[in-house]
């Protein structure tokens, strides 16, 4: 018997990542009257307490807050709640009401007596929005806003004040005589570091979610679905003071790891087109694989870029980034079912999609025109039009091979046509 070769383009089409998952969320905390505060704390730990640091987060102010917030808001921070005096926080990171400048401060060496602060040159003003970092590394502070670094100072002190056992806060800082510094606004992708980053890290990482595990990561709170949560695989979750509510996210943030959209199962006719498309937030690399015969074999191999054979398949592909369509085009004839899947690569690690299997329906020849275009349904205008490539020996005709199977022997006999009637009856 002759064999004769499937023809299959197949094109790897490139798209940008799509959004963040539908229940992403921020967290809404503030007070007016100072009668309903409304802020979050995590319990202090070790994890909580780091050398070097970097602080990170979305911020959207909305009201002036309560509390002396003029000089200064807290966003996060380690404060010393319940004390007065000066530089009462480990550290902190502020929001301005007065001048609209995010504000940087560490306590010095005598806690409450001494400390270092800076203030940012960029001015955010109430209903705006911002990402806002802030990092020490025991020589120098720095301040970064939208991902630029917009001030540094050298640090005074070489160590970072952990004298006191305080719980970490977001939204208030609640010293004494009124200073109460609460925030009014909305916080998303909260982030603690136990290292300071640099300013390209900074940027890359603002506008994604962050992976569990995640090297540097002491904390990280998304607020995903209105979870208060650690993210970071550290345990450090957060508690609300007063209820708290969950607004739409500040930034259209990318997962850094999770499918947004898995391949499905297809059936296509002959001549049409199939494509199987999978979405990964935060992706670096997509390879698609097929799965060797016979279907369910386990054994899966790459789609490597350019041209190159795979069960008789002639197939190209170009390899790129985000999300991908594998397409099946041209399909001129039946075989056994293939099964693809998708490889994707992220800052997560490796990981792979469904399994999907594509399915041609033979008796799927005609949608009437005579044209030889199929149309996803198995009526009489398929038979016919196959009766007259039967009639005429063309090698659209070549169904089968004798065996049953859909397998082609490059000839056009009564067994093919006996294959045909068979999956017409059975309706593909």
């Amino acid at each position: 018997m002759k064999s004769t070769r499937s023809i299959v383009n197949v094109v790897f089409a490139l798209c940008m990542a799509l959004p963040g998952a539908a229940m992403a969320q921020a967290v809404r905390v503030g007070e007016v009257a100072g009668n309903n505060p409304r802020y979050l704390q995590v319990v202090d730990s070790a994890s909580l307490r780091p050398a070097n640091f970097t602080l990170e987060c979305w911020v959207h102010p909305v009201g002036t807050g309560y509390g002396n917030t003029g000089g200064g808001a807290l966003l996060v921070g380690r404060p010393a709640q319940g004390t007065s005096g000066n530089y009462l926080a480990s550290w902190g990171l502020y929001y301005a009401v007065t001048s609209g400048r995010f504000y940087f401060e560490m306590a010095g060496s005598a806690f409450a007596s001494n400390g270092q602060g800076m203030a940012s040159n960029a001015i955010i003003p109430i209903g705006g929005t911002a990402h806002v970092a802030a990092t020490y590394d025991g020589l120098t502070m720095k301040l970064y806003v939208n991902g630029v670094l917009d001030s540094q100072v050298n640090a005074t002190y070489p160590t970072i004040n952990y004298t006191r056992a305080d719980n970490v806060l977001f939204g208030a800082a609640n010293f004494l005589f009124n200073f109460e510094r609460r925030f009014d606004g909305t916080l998303d992708e909260v982030r603690i570091w136990n290292v300071a980053r640099s300013g390209d890290q900074i940027s890359a990482a603002k506008d994604v979610r962050l992976c569990s595990g995640t090297p540097g990561l002491m904390g990280n709170w998304s607020f995903t679905g209105g979870s208060l949560l650690d993210t970071s695989g550290n345990g450090n979750n957060a508690s609300a003071v007063s209820a708290v509510s969950f607004p739409a996210e500040l930034s259209t943030l990318t997962d850094a790891g999770g499918f947004q959209s898995q391949p499905g199962n297809l059936v296509s006719c002959l001549g049409a087109n199939a494509d199987f498309f999978v979405a990964f937030g935060g992706a670096s690399s997509y390879a698609w694989q097929i799965e060797s015969a016979p279907l369910g074999s386990g054994v899966w191999s790459d789609l490597a870029d350019g041209l190159l054979s795979r069960n008789g398949h002639s197939i190209a592909t170009v390899q790129g980034s985000q999300s991908a369509t594998l397409r099946y085009s041209q399909i001129l004839f039946d075989g056994s079912p293939i099964r693809s899947r998708c490889r994707v690569t992220s800052a997560c690690g490796s990981t792979t999609s469904n399994a999907a299997t594509l399915t041609i329906c033979v008796a799927d020849f005609d949608d009437g025109s005579e044209a030889g275009v199929c149309d996803g349904g198995v009526g009489i205008e398929d038979l016919l039009y196959y009766l007259g490539l039967y009639r005429a020996g063309l090698p659209r005709a070549d169904v089968d091979n004798g065996s049953g199977t859909g397998s082609h022997d490059g000839g056009v006999g009564i067994e093919d046509l006996l294959y045909y009637l068979a999956r017409y009856s059975a309706g593909c």
